[in-house]
């Protein structure tokens, strides 16, 4: 017995004054039965009270190796003693089961770990959260025993309903439906039906915990886990959404989650989901009663597929409104100037409010080289010249932001034959290289011609 073992025991002597009737000593490595029970702590209360103080002074250090030895003998000479026996016990032996030192023993580590879920319910109850727990280490060390995990967690929704809070299984719950689906032992409605109670039940906790953010935050991001792992299997039309605005000027907080849920559901599936008026209706609904940068964005991604330019700019400005983030103020503003190239003129408007934000932009100085040669004025001469004008800012571009020189190399081997003929140039006493102001833009740039 080690100094630490003979100090506990020591302790627990002088403070526990216990008799207790002889049991019969259980054989090693089995879990006895219910009758255990008769005598909870075995036929020696002070040695396992020594292990049960033992046990949560490893585990709290993380010595699962001691931690171990300590529930071996728990749970042979005193299973029902120490409900901390089955909390703890089931962490520290998935702690060893993949330790190469233990993989002589791995089977039986696992024999004892699956052992332990169906005894903590004989003596202790709690069926629900138990077999919750149960299922999720059938996922992560006998995987291909989903079909028992699902029978499992589908109990333990069915136990705890309103007292759910752990979203670990929640997600593996629907990771394990889906690899049943992927299986092809349950169908896609039954699938379906599965990510349909879970979402609600990640929604009821949004809605539980609306001002608590960390915890809303929990659910939102189980929620977001489901719809992720789940695209493949959501349909359309398979899905009732709630129809007409939120209709209050100050919405609950119920109504604010379900929309903003209906509209996760709808976006993750895409089209033509997001094309319907019902889409629309609820998204606008949503950015009414409160404004983000994302609904924005999704607003303007709406009306860009319906080819209404207007009321996509309307919306991007929006999202740049509600944003203080200068990126991403820059990014909208690039993305409204590529999105309006055929409209030269909002183009640049869109450019030049990028490049204010960052001079080095170079997507936003192709297209103001674009401009230039589109508002080309002048004799034909200068017209030509307005090619040259543009060549500039792609070689700006090019130098500026090694993301935009493919692009630029593009435009410039276009417009390189655009450029005034050489003899243009010598009538006006002009050779390759020199300077020229085209007058009616009110830019100077480098004399480039062609043969």
């Amino acid at each position: 017995m080690s100094e630490r073992q003979k100090i506990v025991s020591l302790i627990l002597a002088l403070f526990c004054n216990f008799t207790f009737l002889l049991t019969a000593e259980v054989k090693a490595n089995q879990l006895p039965d219910q009758a255990a029970c008769k005598h909870p702590f075995g036929t020696d209360s002070l040695e396992t009270l020594k292990y049960i103080s033992l046990l949560k002074d490893d585990f709290k250090m993380k010595d699962y190796d001691m931690a171990y030895q300590d529930l071996r003998y728990l749970l042979t000479h005193a299973p029902c003693a120490y409900k901390g026996t089955y909390v703890m016990g089931p962490s520290i032996l998935s702690a060893l089961i993949n330790k190469p030192q233990y993989a002589a023993r791995k089977q039986k580590l696992l024999d004892t770990l699956f052992a332990m879920y169906p005894k903590r319910i004989d003596y202790f109850g709690e069926e629900g959260v138990v077999k919750a727990r149960w299922a999720y280490s059938i996922s992560k060390f006998k995987p291909t025993n989903y079909k028992e995990a699902l029978v499992l967690y589908a109990r333990y929704i069915e136990l705890e309903q309103n007292k759910i809070e752990d979203v670990l299984y929640i997600k593996d719950y629907m990771q394990q439906g889906l690899l049943a689906y992927k299986n092809k032992t349950w169908t896609k409605t039954q699938t379906s039906e599965l990510f349909s109670s879970l979402e609600s039940i990640c929604i009821k906790h949004q809605i539980k915990y609306f001002s608590d953010t960390a915890k809303s935050n929990e659910w939102l991001t189980a929620e977001d886990y489901l719809l992720l792992k789940s695209k493949p299997i959501l349909n359309c039309k398979d899905w009732s959404f709630p129809t007409g605005s939120i209709g209050q000027a100050k919405p609950s907080d119920t109504m604010l989650v379900l929309v903003s849920s209906a509209l996760k559901i709808i976006e993750t599936i895409g089209l033509p989901c997001t094309n319907t008026a019902n889409y629309l209706e609820l998204l606008k609904s949503s950015f009414e009663s409160k404004p983000s940068s994302r609904k924005a964005i999704s607003l303007a991604n709406y009306y860009e597929r319906k080819k209404d330019v207007s009321m996509m700019n309307q919306y991007y400005l929006s999202a740049v409104e509600l944003s203080s983030d200068k990126k991403t103020q820059e990014n909208l503003y690039t993305l409204m100037a590529k999105k309006n190239t055929k409209d030269l003129d909002v183009a640049k408007i869109y450019a030049d409010k990028a490049l204010f934000l960052n001079p080095d932009n170079g997507i936003c100085l192709i297209i103001c080289g674009l401009y230039v040669y589109h508002k080309r004025c002048g004799d034909v001469f200068e017209q030509a010249m307005s090619a040259s004008a543009a060549v500039d800012y792609f070689n700006k571009a090019m130098k500026a932001d090694a993301t935009a020189v493919k692009e630029a190399k593009l435009q410039i081997a276009k417009y390189q034959k655009l450029f005034p003929l050489k003899s243009d140039a010598f009538f006006r006493g002009l050779k390759p290289g020199n300077l020229y102001t085209i007058k009616c833009l009110g830019i100077t740039t480098e004399v480039r011609t062609r043969s």
